[in-house]
């Protein structure tokens, strides 16, 4: 029998790597630490009208939201309702107007750099739908409908019944 060379290449080949590859390799596990994740703090206003329900949000890291709450207080404080339920507000000086995305009607950038947004949903928005949805955006688990008294509080805006939500993620250590 006369073998070709290629295919006395090929056996070669296979003999050697049925060789190499018969060799015992060791598994190495390494453990990599997750990265530290900064706390981070989302602070809505759930404003309900019989048309439409009325979105004010600051999110961002806890200590930039900490150093702007005031001026967010200060902004939803100054909010008024209009004809045809809309909004009219004065945004604090120091805020910058960005161009809104989708579904937003106006967004701001605070001193800090931290994103201020307005937007507004169809009404009869539920609470507790809108909570675990602001809950993921920082990186917590959702809530169950025993915890909304521990996350909001009832405020006034504009002379309407309105809802102030307070989320904190604590983030991990060394962040």
């Amino acid at each position: 029998m006369v073998m070709t060379k290629t295919v006395r290449q090929s056996l070669i080949f296979a003999l050697i790597a049925g060789v190499v590859g018969c060799q015992e390799e060791t598994i190495r596990v390494h453990r990599v630490p997750k990265p530290p994740v900064p706390a981070q703090r989302l602070i809505a206003v759930m404003i309900p009208l019989p048309e439409t329900t009325w979105f004010l949000k600051i999110m961002g890291p806890a200590g930039d939201v900490a150093t702007d709450e005031g001026d967010f207080r200060h902004f939803v404080e100054s909010v008024t309702v209009g004809k045809d339920s809309a909004l009219q507000w004065k945004a604090p000086e120091s805020w910058k107007e960005q161009p809104p995305g989708p579904m937003e009607s106006a967004v701001y950038r605070t001193g800090q750099g931290i994103k201020v947004s307005i937007s507004k949903l169809t009404s009869g928005q539920d609470l507790l739908a809108n909570i675990n949805r602001w809950r993921g955006q920082i990186g917590l688990k959702p809530a169950d409908a025993a915890d909304v008294p521990n996350m909001t509080k009832p405020t006034s805006v504009g002379g309407i019944a309105s809802t102030w939500v307070d989320l904190i993620n604590p983030g991990t250590k060394d962040a």
